[in-house]
């Protein structure tokens, strides 16, 4: 488990003898990881995804995990398994579905509801149960 880790080993190691380099491998890593890998990565998708429409930006992170395995396979020499494409059929059907590309079939809307698109590509749903036929 985590909390039975050493946590001594995040801290410069004085033992090492291969000098400054060797002693700050495991917190330098760790730093790294926190700084760059995460914290400006974050800070970076966040002024350009407030400078893109907001369409784009969720085609940009719902494909993330499509573009996540293709770099996998392409610079790592991952093979996917029949689950991985699968995940991916189903991210790219949501999208087509989301873009009105794709229509539902009748039965998968609620009893009594009519799904008609909007304006922005967004979709209306409307039920006939509804009190002076307000969308929901």
């Amino acid at each position: 488990m985590p909390w039975e880790l050493d946590w001594g080993l995040l801290l410069p190691n004085a033992d090492a003898t291969g000098g400054l380099l060797e002693q700050w491998a495991v917190p330098g890593s760790v730093l790294y990881t926190g700084l760059i890998s995460t914290a400006l990565t974050i800070w970076l998708q966040a002024l350009v995804f407030a400078k893109l429409p907001a369409i784009d930006a969720s085609l940009i992170i719902t494909t993330e995990p499509l573009w996540a395995a293709l770099c996998a396979v392409l610079l790592l020499g991952d093979t996917l398994t029949s689950a991985n494409y699968v995940g991916g059929a189903l991210i790219l059907s949501a999208l087509a579905v989301q873009n009105g590309l794709l229509e539902l079939a009748q039965g998968a809307q609620g009893e009594g509801e009519e799904v008609t698109p909007a304006a922005g590509g967004e979709v209306a749903v409307s039920s006939a149960a509804a009190p002076s036929g307000r969308a929901r």
